[in-house]
């Protein structure tokens, strides 16, 4: 069988390597110490925090399909939270999520489903690809780990990052580059606050508009999180953008400051405050293509922000690619 690499171990790239397995040595490269991607969580003594992506939904019979197991294996739950629209600081609308529309969380932490989906693969770890070569006479992809070869070699190269990173590493007059060069990731500030004491507050979950926040959650509500209540909010990816120079200290203090205005919590119930900036966070919806190829030089993309910034868009955009590649293997 073929060797294919694929740099990137979010969801993209561990479903791609799902659909692959079968006809393709798989190897993925994860620059991280874990799997997941922006569907990730961060552990602190104050507790626990899912700073990535809140949580999910499945709109087709083939995701629904791909997370059956995890719900079986008890590794996502559906949130049943309180949730409301918030327009400034006032709620216009509320409503209670429950089995009609599941919105899935993992469980314990978001980052159980990316252990999950890679626990069957062969991925390494902590290995940041910086460059990698084509020999024009084998036709073999070269891959370096901060700048030392990688042993072996591969017919395929797969890029699942954001399509920025994706930009810096493909190498010149790759045919896809001209097309990727107008998507553009927006950034986000995660703010995750630990508190001493639960508060007494009507919504589990909030989406804000017109503020500098768009996200608010208590993250002790989803399932199996533990005792200690937690906050995590999201900055509005406009406002985000046009602070993303601004020093972190301040981005934390304008954004402390809506969460008080919005929750009305005594400033000295917080016992913890964290902040992670993503650079590239989010994408609006896409109409071009699920995923890139260049068939002669044998090396491709993929990723949610081929099609939108959601957990099926990633997983949707692996599963699209892994089919025209498993075609061209046949």
């Amino acid at each position: 069988m073929k060797n294919i690499a694929i740099i990137g171990a979010g969801m993209s790239g561990l479903s791609l390597a799902h659909h692959l397995s079968d006809q393709f040595n798989v190897t993925l490269f994860e620059k991280s110490s874990k799997p997941g991607g922006r569907i990730c969580s961060r552990q602190t003594e104050s507790g626990n925090f899912d700073h990535g992506a809140q949580f999910f939904y499945a709109k087709t019979s083939a995701f629904q399909q791909f997370i059956n197991p995890m719900l079986t294996a008890g590794v996502i739950a559906n949130w049943q939270a309180r949730f409301v629209e918030i327009d400034a600081e006032n709620i216009v609308a509320s409503r209670q999520w429950d089995d009609s529309y599941p919105h899935y969380v993992g469980t314990p932490s978001m980052a159980a489903i990316g252990a999950f989906v890679a626990q069957s693969l062969r991925v390494h770890y902590s290995h940041q690809i910086s460059a990698m070569e084509r020999n024009d006479k084998t036709g073999k992809w070269h891959l370096f780990n901060s700048g030392k070869q990688i042993t072996d070699s591969f017919d395929w190269v797969v890029l699942t990052m954001p399509v920025a990173q994706v930009l810096n590493l493909t190498p010149a007059g790759t045919t896809f580059i001209e097309p990727i060069q107008s998507v553009e990731m927006l950034p986000c500030y995660a703010l995750m606050l630990g508190l001493s004491e639960t508060p007494h507050i009507n919504f589990d979950a909030a989406l804000i508009r017109n503020s500098n926040l768009s996200w608010l959650s208590f993250n002790g509500t989803k399932p199996q999180r533990g005792k200690q209540p937690t906050i995590v909010t999201h900055a509005a990816n406009q406002w985000a953008l046009d602070h993303l120079s601004t020093d972190t200290d301040d981005v934390k203090a304008m954004m402390l400051e809506t969460v008080l205005k919005l929750t009305h919590l005594a400033p000295k119930t917080i016992i913890h405050s964290d902040i992670k900036r993503w650079v590239y966070a989010n994408v609006d919806k896409q109409a071009i293509s699920p995923f890139y190829i260049d068939s002669n030089m044998q090396i491709a993309t993929c990723g949610d922000w081929c099609i939108q910034g959601r957990v099926e868009s990633a997983f949707s955009s692996g599963v699209e690619l892994a089919k025209q590649l498993n075609e061209f293997n046949n």
